[in-house]
């Protein structure tokens, strides 16, 4: 499914852009969760099948992945002015848009 670039909206006012956006948004966690099971039944299919499984449209594969995660926080504290050199920040903006509950 592709998506428009840049979607035409025309909202009557700010704080319906904003309902739009959280309507959305709740649509996005809905979804992901009724994904929850066809992906576990996949990927245990997948798993059960050494890890391929071959379809009539799909090739379903399953893969061990892993990350390595660093902890700036407890690196701080035992390396202290160490690591300063070596520390760089992104800025960026973040939205948050909430439903504010009218008493």
């Amino acid at each position: 499914m592709k998506l428009a670039k840049n979607i035409q909206m025309q909202p009557t006012n700010l704080n319906e852009l904003a309902r739009r956006y959280q309507t959305i948004k709740d649509e996005i966690e809905a979804l992901e969760e009724m994904l929850k099971p066809y992906r576990n039944s996949l990927e245990d299919a997948a798993k059960n099948s050494n890890g391929a499984l071959i379809l009539d449209d799909f090739k379903v594969t399953v893969t061990p992945a892993s990350r390595e995660v660093f902890s700036l926080k407890e690196a701080r504290v035992i390396l202290g002015e160490v690591l300063k050199p070596f520390i760089r920040v992104s800025k960026y903006s973040q939205l948050k848009v909430t439903e504010r509950k009218v008493a």
